[in-house]
């Protein structure tokens, strides 16, 4: 079998060029596919069962700079969490998603990828961005 790999140069070239259309990326590494586009947030909605300490430290850092942060995770990760904007905690849920606001500007992500270390940085995931340019996806 054999492996591709999606350089973060040419991800971050697809993430800027989706209109309306769907992408599917697979990679190790989509934590920085998705930090780089935290980054670009005004207001960001993660809703993932799985939040390590790596990820705790990401979401603090975009609360420090001033970004919306809603969670919502299980009730065991949510103790790992330092400030967030909004927090919900529930049990029952698998799915991974990441919404991504910036103006009318929106970015959905569905996928593989939990708020952790070894998913973020270490592990192949597969993510689903979808963007619309109006705030209702």
């Amino acid at each position: 079998m054999q492996r591709f790999s999606l350089s973060r140069q040419l991800a971050k070239f697809y993430l800027d060029r989706l209109v309306r259309r769907s992408l599917s990326i697979s990679s190790n590494g989509v934590g920085e596919l998705l930090t780089e586009l935290f980054e670009r947030a005004e207001e960001i909605y993660i809703k993932v069962p799985f939040i390590d300490e790596t990820g705790s430290k990401i979401i603090s850092e975009l609360v420090r700079k001033g970004k919306v942060v809603n969670v919502i995770t299980r009730a065991d990760s949510a103790p790992k969490l330092g400030e967030v904007t909004s927090l919900k905690k529930s049990e029952d849920f698998h799915s991974k998603e990441f919404l991504v606001v910036n103006g009318n500007s929106v970015v959905k992500i569905s996928g593989s990828a939990n708020l952790t270390r070894t998913s973020l940085f270490e592990k192949v995931e597969n993510i689903f961005p979808r963007k619309r340019n109006n705030a209702y996806m």
